[in-house]
């Protein structure tokens, strides 16, 4: 959205002139209530060219936003009615009008004060047969629109309901050099008027019925079977996307339609589609688009984000969805990737996510400190927020004022205060933090640390008595005073006031269904297990129908746990070299994530195959904790396949 206001746009784009503006500005001043654009529109400007800056620069004030705000809907109602068009289809007029909340007349008036649209009595008029050549009757009963009046330079179109689709492709259809002008009207008027209208004569040219099949054709996504086929691919695609527990769907355009992908368990898969989902494409994206109510359905270059929710039923289970939009466009069409956020893995817990015994017991005990700074790393997609959640949710407590800066909110809790990065208004997670630190909290959360201001904020809110969590983006906990270092900040001043650093990884879990015994890659196993001769049985999921033929379904986390300690941190005397900072590490008890993924495979949990796909830095850090994988393995040989580390229960873990 531009900083500038929607006066000096227009003015910028000569679409109005300064003596306009100046009367315009004087009239809203005198009325109050009225908009700029409403005044504008009245004072002679182009309708059109008003509407086009207003959605150009996102200058509009939501539909919803004025239906609440005139006092026709409560927030509440809103949610209700929002959630009623999502699973229903309905249009939001008809549900509206359902519910006795608002009349027809009233409807009107607000979107054409959305709109800058006037509204128009058809019932005084007398219908001229020439209008029939601009579009025909089928059309015109379909889409309830119709052509009542053509000027010299303008064609005037009356219509029920805005439908951006179809006002894009008119004012895309033009048979002369005349500018669609749209007025809206009652929908019984529209279809008296369209009546007068057909019913004037038989006669008519081929000509003009060539042309306005043409128009049909151009608009056929507009009928009522083209619409269902839509939604059913679109339905389609969300049961498919939550039944597979994906967590992001990609739409990708291609030369000849496109093709979906789901993220699920961290890999892409491919989708079959049903045949006419080439045809349906660009009409599938439209529909998205819309869902969200803020995209612009005409804008197919400029990247976009939006967002939805929906409930759907998966088994006997109603699921209620967030699902995050983001487009770009590509050399063959308009790309969408959705984040599927299903609001109870927001319910997690850390007995859930899969952690060693005493990553999770040491982890469990830190959180609940009344101060301190907790750090989880790794890379997007290794599942730090997740981390964060859980901890979040573990020491949850009516008794504590626990705050949160995020971006963005992915899951909401009753008991914890959340806010939202709004880059627009220049707040940051340092402008958050700093008034985080005004609100009295008890436990703070940062989404990450990613800038100098907020790195410096929190180490202010450590020394005022705060418990902070946040993420960092490093390969390993070591490296992340690397990128301390580069946020200009002393590093040893801020590890002297971090409690802790969690690296972690997702790696996937082992189908039960169809696990087998199998023998790895040797030079896989000894660049793993750092020696030759290893003689184990490990495990693999050969692929079934459970697992989509993967032989995976679900992912565990794999950790590391720095606690940098005083005497540690006194004995470092350069904190430039990894390698050095790395060994002393291990050496005041961290142990790497590559310990604790042997650990995993060797209870069989996942596979050889994805430690290597997953876990940074194998070949350094076998040979730095060589000794500590020979105890592992001799254990391992010990206990069979008992556990070889005591282990949080992992019945009841989720898929992440």
């Amino acid at each position: 959205m531009s900083s500038k206001k929607l006066g000096q746009l227009l003015l910028s784009q000569s679409v109005i002139s300064k003596e306009q503006l100046d009367q315009a500005l004087a009239l809203q001043k005198e009325e109050g209530e009225r908009y700029l654009g409403e005044i504008l529109i009245e004072l002679g400007a182009s309708q059109v060219r008003v509407n086009r800056v207003l959605d150009l620069y996102n200058k509009r004030k939501s539909l919803e936003d004025m239906l609440v705000s005139s006092g026709y809907l409560t927030g509440t109602q809103l949610v209700d009615i929002q959630q009623e068009h999502f699973e229903t289809h309905k249009s939001f007029r008809d549900i509206l009008l359902e519910h006795c909340l608002i009349t027809e007349k009233e409807y009107l008036q607000i979107l054409s004060r959305h709109f800058n649209l006037p509204i128009i009595s058809l019932t005084c008029m007398n219908p001229d047969r020439k209008l029939r050549r601009v579009v025909s009757e089928e059309f015109s009963k379909r889409n309830q629109v119709v052509v009542f009046e053509e000027g010299d330079k303008s064609i005037r179109v009356a219509i029920a309901e805005i439908n951006t689709l179809l006002m894009e492709d008119l004012q895309q259809f033009r048979q002369t050099n005349k500018e669609m002008e749209f007025y809206l009207a009652p929908p019984d008027e529209i279809d008296m008027f369209i009546r007068n209208l057909f019913n004037l004569g038989s006669d008519s040219d081929v000509s003009m019925k060539k042309g306005l099949h043409r128009s049909d054709g151009e608009l056929r996504r507009q009928s009522p079977k083209a619409v269902q086929r839509t939604l059913k691919i679109m339905d389609y695609i969300f049961n498919t996307a939550l039944k597979s527990e994906a967590s992001d769907i990609h739409l990708e355009a291609r030369e000849q339609g496109g093709t979906v992908k789901l993220r699920v368990d961290g890999t892409l898969r491919v989708i079959s589609m049903p045949e006419d989902f080439n045809r349906e494409y660009v009409s599938v994206i439209s529909r998205i688009k819309i869902l969200t109510r803020s995209m612009k359905i005409d804008e197919k270059v400029v990247p976009q984000d939006g967002s939805f929710r929906g409930r759907y039923k998966i088994g006997d289970r109603a699921k209620l969805v967030d699902f995050r939009v983001s487009t770009v466009s590509s050399s063959n069409g308009e790309c969408v990737t959705i984040r599927v956020l299903d609001q109870d893995k927001g319910k997690v817990t850390l007995e859930q996510l899969g952690f060693s015994g005493p990553v999770y017991e040491k982890f469990n005990e830190l959180i609940r400190k009344p101060e301190g700074m907790i750090l989880v790393s790794g890379p997007t997609g290794s599942g730090k927020s997740t981390t964060l959640y859980a901890a979040l949710n573990s020491v949850a407590d009516p008794g504590k004022k626990i705050i949160t800066a995020e971006d963005p909110i992915e899951y909401t809790y009753e008991d914890i205060v959340q806010t939202q990065l709004n880059r627009a208004r220049d707040v940051d997670f340092s402008t958050l933090l700093r008034a985080f630190l005004r609100q009295d909290p008890d436990v703070i959360m940062v989404g990450e640390i990613r800038d100098p201001e907020t790195a410096n904020m929190a180490i202010k809110a450590v020394q005022t008595g705060h418990l902070l969590l946040s993420t960092m983006h490093t390969v390993n906990t070591t490296k992340s005073v690397g990128r301390i270092r580069e946020l200009q900040v002393e590093p040893m001043v801020f590890l002297s006031y971090t409690t802790a650093i969690m690296g972690q990884r997702l790696a996937r879990s082992i189908c039960p269904d169809c696990a087998e015994a199998y023998l790895p890659d040797l030079r896989l196993l000894r660049t793993c297990f750092g020696r030759e001769g290893v003689a184990v049985q490990l495990v693999r999921g050969k692929g079934c129908s459970k697992c989509d033929d993967t032989g995976y379904r679900g992912r565990l986390a794999v950790t590391e746990l720095w606690v940098p300690t005083a005497d540690e941190l006194d004995g470092l005397e350069d904190l430039n070299d990894q390698l050095i900072l790395r060994s002393n590490a291990v050496a005041y008890g961290m142990r790497p994530m590559i310990l604790d993924g042997l650990n995993k495979v060797l209870r069989h949990q996942t596979t050889l195959e994805e430690l290597a796909r997953v876990v940074p830095t194998i070949d350094a850090d076998v040979e730095l904790c060589q000794g500590m994988i020979d105890e592992l393995l001799e254990r391992h040989s010990a206990a069979g396949n008992e556990d070889l580390i005591p282990q949080a229960d992992s019945r009841n873990r989720v898929s992440i």
